[in-house]
């Protein structure tokens, strides 16, 4: 199965004040070294998103012949917890 973040459930999807789901879908925490942490209750997309930017950045990478991808140090990391309010 294909994963992208087209026709993908936001509903559950918070991000932290000043940075929103553009900021993540542009790929700029990538050049910027940023790592990216979802966290939230099973079945929520954590695993769906992380690599459905994995594959953005892939193609991203691929695509540009001035990108050197042994550069990138980004991490995608996914974690469950039971976040309850």
């Amino acid at each position: 199965m294909h994963k992208s973040a087209e026709g993908f459930d936001w509903s559950h999807v918070r991000f932290s004040e000043g940075w929103g789901r553009d900021d993540m879908l542009s790929l700029g925490f990538v050049g910027a070294r940023e790592d990216l942490v979802f966290f939230g209750k099973t079945g929520r997309g954590k695993t769906h998103m992380a690599v459905a930017l994995a594959m953005r950045t892939a193609a991203a990478i691929w695509s540009s012949p001035n990108t050197a991808p042994h550069r990138l140090n980004s991490r995608f990391v996914v974690m469950t917890t039971d976040c309850r309010s």
